[in-house]
């Protein structure tokens, strides 16, 4: 992508927009997710294989025409999950996105592979 940002993308149901994924520029890395309705920064509580909720502040982008929230997850991350894993997001206790990855080593070879990209160029 410009500026030598990667993408690793999920999109699902052709009736109604809904995608996740990965969003990696050096080593930083996020999380987005598709937004149902109207978005706002707000602090959301994420589990990850329900190993208890963490506080994350999430802002919002507008990616492929849709709202999206993103939250910075660090470096280097996709590397601590395995290879299933479950994501959960709340807010206010509501549950707002949920998704099963079932490949995740997959995603962390492709991040791995723009990484070193990066650094080539």
């Amino acid at each position: 992508m410009p500026d030598d940002v990667c993408f690793a993308v999920n999109q699902w149901d052709t009736k109604k927009v809904q995608f996740w994924g990965f969003r990696q520029k050096g080593p930083q890395l996020e999380l987005f997710f598709y937004s149902d309705g109207t978005s706002q920064p707000q602090t959301l509580q994420m589990s990850f294989n329900d190993g208890g909720k963490f506080n994350y502040d999430a802002k919002v982008e507008h990616i492929a025409e849709y709202d999206a929230f993103v939250i910075s997850l660090g470096k280097a991350t996709t590397a601590v999950f395995p290879n299933v894993i479950d994501f959960e997001a709340d807010a206010g206790g509501n549950r707002i996105w949920w998704e099963r990855e079932l490949n995740m080593s997959k995603v962390e070879s492709g991040m791995n592979e723009c990484w070193e990209w990066q650094l080539d160029h």
